[in-house]
């Protein structure tokens, strides 16, 4: 028998490969379907979306800490006085109705001089902050900006809080020294965080609540000026010392604008000069004045026109524990 050559020639045969003999997943000959591919996924590949997903998931984490959840909770809860918690301001009543500007009070007219109404006009009723906030209250959002992740966000609200807050030139525990800036910032983080919706006062709203303060704190004894303010809600303090801190306290921010930023209200308890009784309009990032607070009017359904809110009877709903407050 004769054998060609090329029968054992290695090279040759192997070009000679029979055409049964496929790759699996090749493509037969006039077939149109796509091969069939395999894929392999290790352990590298998921690295980068475990990353992303890690880094997405602690953002969101440092966001929520210094954001609490928005509860809204009823406003009465928001009367009720925390004794111990450090949070919630203590709350007088101011009625609404129409507030003559005097023009030769002693106590009122050095406060009220360059006020160009000669009436206030209240269309509801101003819960008002019996006197400003003080530094065991700041502090709580002070510490909320440190634990802050994000370093740009926690450098940006700080330099919104300013650095001088916690000093005092005088021997209390109230606020001096922090801008209009961080005094709003303060107003909507307590916000977020009790559930109530505080903010700065107006104009209008304080020089209302000098007036009718001071009346009733001139008023005889068991005598009712429009309404009567209940001690209970208003944290132990009378008429005439609420009306003494609103009018001589520290100087303090109001959401009013003007020409060069907000208007600052009220006068220095430390100082006798007049000129620092007069309001004045300072620029937003001047860390110069306190501030205090009132619950929105708005967000009191149905409250009543001259009527005061009795601590006795407003109870906090269990959903503001002081667990949760903590938290």
């Amino acid at each position: 028998m004769k054998y060609s050559k090329g029968m054992f020639d290695r090279s040759n045969n192997r070009k000679r490969k029979p055409l049964a003999v496929r790759r699996t997943g090749a493509a037969r000959v006039g077939d149109k379907t796509k091969p069939k591919i395999r894929l392999s996924i290790g352990m590298k590949d998921l690295a980068l979306p475990a990353t992303f997903l890690a880094a997405l998931g602690c953002g969101w984490l440092a966001l929520s800490w210094f954001q609490p959840r928005d509860n809204r909770i009823s406003w009465q809860a928001c009367l009720e006085n925390q004794q111990g918690v450090g949070l919630y301001p203590n709350l007088v009543e101011i009625p609404a109705g129409t507030y003559e500007v005097p023009e030769n009070s002693p106590t009122l007219t050095p406060f009220l001089l360059f006020h160009d109404k000669p009436n206030i006009v209240l269309q509801n009723s101003v819960l008002l902050q019996n006197k400003e906030v003080d530094r065991e209250q700041l502090k709580h959002y002070a510490d909320a900006i440190d634990r802050l992740q994000d370093f740009d966000e926690k450098e940006r609200l700080r330099l919104r809080l300013g650095s001088h807050w916690d000093h005092n030139d005088v021997q209390d525990s109230l606020v001096r020294h922090i801008t209009w800036e961080g005094a709003w910032d303060y107003s909507q983080w307590l916000s977020r965080k009790t559930g109530c919706d505080y903010r700065l006062p107006s104009r209008d709203e304080w020089a209302a609540a000098a007036i009718f303060l001071t009346a009733q704190g001139q008023a005889p004894v068991n005598a009712q000026v429009n309404a009567p303010v209940n001690a209970q809600v208003n944290g132990g303090m009378t008429a005439e010392e609420v009306a003494k801190n609103v009018l001589l306290g520290a100087r303090e921010w109001s959401q009013s604008p003007c020409p060069d930023g907000y208007f600052l209200l009220g006068g220095d308890d430390w100082t006798a000069s007049a000129d620092d009784k007069k309001e004045i309009c300072m620029p937003a990032i001047l860390a110069m004045a306190g501030f205090r607070l009132v619950l929105n009017p708005s967000s009191i359904p149905g409250l009543q026109v001259n009527s005061t809110q009795t601590g006795g009877s407003l109870k906090m709903d269990e959903a503001l524990s002081l667990e949760k407050v903590n938290k």
